[in-house]
């Protein structure tokens, strides 16, 4: 079997040392080694819990002061991992995995791929549905192949050509609460902002993109269509822009602009005619105007597409609970013979 190491950077406090007990006790018995980047304030010495977790599940670590730099910190725990060690997994405090006993086992069959994609599950709803699903590059080699780029939402960058692949063997559950939630959106926002600072004279499109959702997640809808409009004058990746395209027409629906939120979803499927999400919210303004065979056409669509996984935020309740909540309505409003398949979609919606 190979040899895997846990890679982690965590913040040196009392709470910090909860969460990380719960993620080693989850996932530790099923690597080889534990490399842990304990960080803290300049003048601040870790609390003493995070070192006796550490200790408990003879993890190796640092301590470093904390720079706002996510990446910066990550690639220094990833520089403390000996070259004994065949691949790397790499895990917040707040994560679990539910199938921890195959990263092993996806590990042994991935010989000849530099980085393995898992499904990254969070934002859990009362049922415990995830509210958002997607693909995030999570079991690498050890080979140099990967470094962390970007102080906030830090991306796993290629330094050589890799073969990438994908695993359905197990995925990553974020466990955050809403008041570490709620935290960490102002921290982003404020960092985000920084970044963006920075980056003034040559800045990366993904910044713009992540601080409009930052601001559209606190409806602050102008100065997210701003920043989603200036992301889509630089970036050239479709799939994204598409994504873009559904949060813009999504803002303006909200704020009573159904023209232009038509529009806009128009230009997401024209940008990845794989997503399902932009025909579900065109689906939902027509049923809103009782277009119903209209609103008919663009969900049915979307029950019948091929779903594809994707490295880009998903909803899968989007695309299975509402769509068939929203066809429900829609087969009620055409009437008639049609009330059987409103009964039909009622009853997959309550599933």
């Amino acid at each position: 079997m190979p040899l895997v190491a846990l890679c982690m950077i965590v913040k040196g406090t009392a709470d910090e040392a909860k969460l990380l007990d719960k993620c080693l006790s989850n996932v530790a018995d099923h690597v080889d080694g534990i490399f842990l980047n304990i960080n803290s304030p300049a003048g601040v010495d870790p609390d003493i819990s995070c070192i006796e977790v550490a200790n408990k599940y003879k993890a190796k670590f640092i301590t470093t002061v904390w720079e706002n730099d996510f990446a910066k910190a990550r690639n220094q725990c990833l520089d403390t991992i000996h070259q004994k060690y065949d691949w790397v997994l790499w895990l917040d405090s707040d994560d679990t995995i539910d199938n921890p006993h195959k990263v092993k086992q996806v590990a042994a069959k991935s010989e000849g791929y530099d980085i393995i994609f898992a499904n990254y599950l969070y934002d859990f709803d009362e049922e415990n549905n995830p509210l958002t699903v997607h693909l995030l590059g999570r079991l690498f080699a050890n080979n140099g192949s990967q470094r962390w780029k970007n102080k906030i939402h830090e991306t796993l960058i290629e330094t050589r050509s890799c073969n990438q692949g994908a695993t359905k063997d197990f995925s990553v559950i974020h466990n955050a609460s809403e008041d570490r939630k709620g935290d960490s959106l102002e921290r982003n926002i404020k960092m985000l902002e920084d970044q963006l600072e920075e980056e003034a004279k040559n800045p990366d499109p993904r910044t713009f993109y992540y601080l409009a959702s930052a601001y559209m997640d606190i409806e602050s809808y102008e100065r997210a269509i701003l920043l989603f409009n200036s992301y889509l004058e630089m970036s050239g990746w479709d799939q994204e822009r598409g994504a873009a395209h559904t949060k813009l027409g999504r803002m303006y629906a909200r704020i009573g602009n159904r023209s232009k939120a038509k529009e806009h979803f128009m230009q997401a499927i024209g940008e990845d005619p794989d997503d399902p999400d932009p025909r579900v919210e065109m689906g939902s303004l027509e049923l809103e105007m009782k277009n119903f065979h209209k609103a008919r056409h663009w969900l049915e669509y979307v029950v019948n597409m091929e779903k594809h996984l994707t490295t880009l935020e998903r909803n899968p309740m989007n695309y299975t609970f509402r769509t068939y909540l929203l066809l429900t309505d829609v087969y009620v409003g055409i009437g008639g013979k049609y009330l059987d398949k409103a009964v039909e979609y009622g009853k997959k919606a309550l599933r």
